[in-house]
């Protein structure tokens, strides 16, 4: 018992280690390409939501609601009126869930563009977002 909650300590501890290292900015950019990587096989939304952040998690071994937390902040950017990169497709029919895809093809400009648009509106958010959730997981 006692082994295994001094375990348990050490793999928080280890996780929180991670957690604090880990680069926003390289965050938000692996974020939006896999996520205009994916968006090419218009996937269901939610479907689209759940691989992207275990994808994401596994990628910078870190928790995946923390990566939930991050990416909440600036998900929906992908899909903003005004946008033409991507589009949100809401179901006409009961019952059916709605999809996500890209609404054209896309240059490395684009990709740049958006992750820095993102970076600059986002960065305050994100980095109290992951302090916040690190001062929660330290208190449990």
């Amino acid at each position: 018992m006692i082994a295994n909650l001094f375990l348990m300590e050490k793999v928080n501890k280890d996780r929180i280690s991670n957690m604090k290292r880990f680069s926003l900015d390289d965050f938000v950019v692996t974020y939006i390409d896999y996520a205009l990587d994916k968006l090419r096989e218009s996937p269901m939304m939610n479907a689209f939501d759940e691989h992207m952040r275990k994808e994401i998690s596994e990628i910078f071994n870190i928790d995946y609601n923390l990566v939930k937390g991050l990416s909440n902040a600036f998900h929906w950017e992908l899909f903003l009126k005004g946008r033409d990169l991507a589009e949100y497709v809401q179901s006409t029919k009961d019952g059916e869930e709605a999809t996500v895809g890209l609404k054209r093809d896309y240059d490395e400009n684009d990709a740049i563009s958006l992750k820095k648009k993102i970076i600059s509106k986002y960065e305050l958010l994100l980095k109290c977002s992951r302090e916040h959730y690190l001062t929660n997981l330290k208190n449990r």
